[in-house]
């Protein structure tokens, strides 16, 4: 009966790192797509619902894995389908909250419906589960200044850019800006705007 356990075990490992595995490879397919293809383009769709199919399959090996529901949810995000995308982010983090994946994509479906207090916090959590990872410090930057929050805007962009192991450092100094220039803080606001310039931010 021990014998019978333990292979069960290995079973469920192996298949647990064969899901890893597959959802590795086709979020590293998708990251390709987006820098590749032009968004909106004929190649773009085709190459995104090529990855919607293979997660498809792949859905009937891995049933309930959080990573992969999170995976589609950012390619409907992609195909401009934030309802279903929605659908695919409540799954995944009802299956598991404690990664930030889940987190990030309620929190960003949600944003993305201009529901800011439903979704912000979700937001929040991913980063501090992540640990101030510069694409989740963007995407709150941005999202709180949508959200008119400005002095959180502030707070997020300030944290970004003091980071250096990224390349976002233009968009962040112009929201920056942004944001205080609606703080009516002009001074800073005009140093932001030529320093985003400088780095080659164009609007």
């Amino acid at each position: 009966m021990a014998w019978s356990i333990d292979v069960q075990k290995v079973l469920a490992s192996t298949s647990q790192a064969e899901c890893q595995s597959e959802y590795n490879r086709l979020s590293d397919t998708h990251n390709r797509v987006l820098e590749q293809y032009e968004a909106g383009s004929p190649s773009f769709f085709e190459a995104l619902h090529n990855i919607e199919e293979e997660l498809f399959t792949t859905f009937e090996l891995c049933p309930q894995n959080a990573l992969l529901f999170t995976l589609m949810g950012e390619v409907q995000i992609s195909l401009g389908n934030i309802q279903l995308a929605t659908l695919y982010a409540q799954k995944a983090y009802d299956w598991n909250d404690s990664i930030w994946q889940t987190q990030h994509l309620l929190g960003s479906a949600l944003a993305m419906q201009e529901k800011y207090a439903e979704g912000l916090p979700h937001m929040e959590k991913a980063l501090s589960i992540a640990g101030d990872k510069a694409e989740l410090l963007f995407n709150l930057c941005s999202t709180h200044f949508a959200a008119k929050n400005y002095k959180k805007s502030v707070e997020f962009c300030s944290r970004l850019i003091d980071k250096k192991d990224h390349k976002l450092h233009a968009p962040a100094y112009h929201i920056r800006g942004q944001a205080y220039k609606a703080l009516n803080m002009n001074k800073k606001a005009k140093q932001d705007s030529i320093t985003a310039q400088a780095l080659g931010y164009n609007e």
